[in-house]
């Protein structure tokens, strides 16, 4: 009874640990050189450093670590490039391929899922409008169309421009009391007018206000920091 009793114990402790633990499971294609793993965090300080690192081994990687609380934090790879994901318990999964950064997933846990359905849909929305871009540019730069012709396309731009926007701007609002609207603020901040980012990061719920990523884009967003 005393040996039952105790394997039910380290049963219940290893369940207990795993509930508390997120685990990174990735794999990486077409990288030249192996890079670091980073799993970086913002810290009060407002500087953004690693909690845990590791190396590539043949395309592949692996991380376990404890969860304080819920929170953004940032992938990174060497000094190269930086994803964003949600720092939460469970089993995240990573799918980056080197030659298409923007195309990246990082998928596995309930708000993982959901933020890269928004990643998605606005790096669908942002080529679209991307493309309508470099098509008058390029019609500019020509210049073999009339006038009139010309605004057609840089209506079409400021169009499409305006439904990337409005979905981003949307996702936040929809999502102002949990941690993705701080994850989805900080994907698109750099592209929003200021009175734009102002409102959004003010709309985010106080119940947030332990995040320090949010922390310092509500500084930003009203005037207390450089953005």
């Amino acid at each position: 009874m005393k040996s039952l009793g105790f394997i039910f114990f380290v049963v219940l402790g290893f369940t207990a640990c795993k509930h508390s633990n997120f685990t990174i499971e990735g794999e990486i294609s077409n990288a030249a050189t192996p890079p670091t793993i980073l799993v970086n965090i913002m810290h009060a300080d407002g500087a953004i450093r690693p909690i845990d690192s590791t190396l590539l081994h043949d395309g592949k990687f692996s991380m376990l670590g404890k969860v304080k609380r819920t929170e953004v934090a940032f992938l990174q790879f060497s000094n190269e490039a930086t994803f964003p994901f949600i720092l939460e318990k469970g089993d995240i999964k990573v799918a980056i391929n080197y030659d298409k950064w923007d195309e990246y997933k990082i998928t596995g846990t309930p708000l993982n899922d959901k933020f890269d359905a928004f990643h998605s849909r606005y790096h669908a929305l942002w080529a679209n409008a991307d493309s309508a871009y470099v098509k008058f540019v390029r019609a500019e730069g020509a210049g073999k169309l009339p006038k009139e012709e010309l605004d057609v396309l840089r209506k079409e731009v400021m169009i499409k421009y305006g439904l990337m926007l409005d979905y981003s701007k949307s996702y936040i609002a929809e999502n102002k009391d949990n941690i993705l609207s701080v994850a989805a603020l900080w994907s698109v901040h750099k592209v929003l007018k200021k009175e734009d980012y102002k409102t959004l990061s003010n709309i985010i719920s106080p119940n947030l206000k332990y995040s320090n990523l949010l922390d310092l884009m509500q500084k930003q967003a009203n005037g207390k920091l450089p953005n």
